[in-house]
């Protein structure tokens, strides 16, 4: 409300005072803007491929397609394996696993455990008897100590153990058909030291 016309729109009542252009009884808000246009989608168009150089183009036939799976990593192709091998195939795989379990069970292998180091040692062993396994124990030991044994079966671990009761130093190793399997080292008063070694 003022004395005098403040600008534009402003109009003057019948108590002689002019009002804003918002305080007359026929007054209506302008309208809204209008809405932001829309943001254009980002990325490339559909079918469009990323080549190595990072640009994306246009799809072309036979440019861009999707590698063939190899051959043997296709389902069918075992499916079709198994087919042709047949029953007689089957039994053949079960023979020839079946020959070889046998030999490994019925294979005779030579383990010789060795304690070497200074002073004496309680060591035990395992032994083999008619294709059973146990174990037997050398007590005060004089170093350097050695053992052979023969073993045969599929799961067989050979394991020696030797505590020293005098010295400062004891090592054991266990060689399985002239191949070392295992070795281990200790020191200092009353040590331990255990190795064990398999034919595989």
């Amino acid at each position: 409300m003022s004395d005098v016309q403040q600008g534009p729109g402003w109009w003057q009542a019948s108590d002689g005072k002019w009002y804003a252009p918002e305080q007359h009884p026929n007054y209506q808000p302008p309208p809204p803007p209008p809405a932001a246009p829309a943001t254009p989608q980002t990325g490339p168009p559909p079918g469009y491929w990323q080549a190595p150089d990072g640009q994306w183009y246009p799809p072309q036939p036979g440019a861009h397609s999707v590698p063939k799976k190899k051959l043997y990593t296709r389902v069918w192709f075992w499916l079709l394996v198994v087919f042709a091998l047949g029953v007689g195939g089957c039994i053949t795989i079960v023979s020839v696993a079946s020959v070889a379990v046998n030999k490994a069970a019925t294979t005779k292998h030579t383990v010789v455990y060795t304690v070497t180091g200074n002073g004496t040692a309680d060591i035990t062993f395992d032994t083999f008897t008619n294709g059973n396994s146990g174990s037997s124990q050398d007590t005060g030991a004089s170093l350097p100590w050695t053992k052979t044994a023969t073993g045969s079966g599929l799961f067989n671990l050979y394991d020696v153990t030797a505590t020293l009761s005098t010295g400062s130093t004891v090592t054991c190793t266990i060689i399985v058909d002239g191949k070392q399997v295992a070795s281990h080292t200790s020191t200092g008063q009353f040590a331990t030291v255990d190795c064990t070694g398999s034919a595989a």
